[in-house]
């Protein structure tokens, strides 16, 4: 699952720079097994990335899905949870991306598509119980086209 999340943030970078938008990959935390234990070397990340678009600050926190599942609060750690709240108290907007993705089936075509939730609007509501597959299938989403994501409706960080 690491590489696909990884991958998706890449894509994800490029699409911030296709828009002259700022993106940056907070790298994960070495760790290293020993005596049957793993060990950090360092503090946890608060969340994957940060970047500025438009003007705004923000903080994103990247999940991967094979196909449309619920998700919600049960899909983050408790760090990612606080350093979100936290983001947004400092003035910042955070946000949750979640990348919905199915191969070619007999029954189905390939899809990759990305769902932008604001994080001060949904958590609340994912505090009450996740989102069913059908509420993320009626809910907005940006194709993966040409191996960016078109962020230049999202939420009106309009040029």
């Amino acid at each position: 699952m690491r590489g696909r999340e990884t991958s998706f943030l890449v894509d994800i970078k490029n699409s911030f720079e296709a828009m002259e938008y700022f993106f940056y990959k907070i790298p994960d935390s070495p760790t290293s097994y020993g005596r049957g234990t793993k060990m950090r070397f360092t503090l946890p990340k608060p969340f994957d990335a940060i970047g500025v678009a438009a003007g705004f600050p923000l903080a994103v926190e990247a999940k991967v899905s094979k196909g449309y599942k619920a998700f919600g609060m049960k899909d983050m750690r408790p760090s990612q949870i606080t350093n979100l709240d936290k983001f947004i108290m400092a003035g910042g907007k955070s946000f949750v991306f979640l990348k919905v993705w199915s191969p070619k089936t007999e029954k189905t075509k390939r899809f990759n598509r990305l769902l932008i939730f604001d994080w001060q609007y949904c958590r609340d509501e994912w505090l009450k119980g996740t989102m069913k597959q059908k509420e993320l299938m009626d809910w907005p989403y940006i194709d993966y086209r040409k191996k960016l994501y078109d962020l230049s409706d999202w939420y009106g960080y309009k040029r």
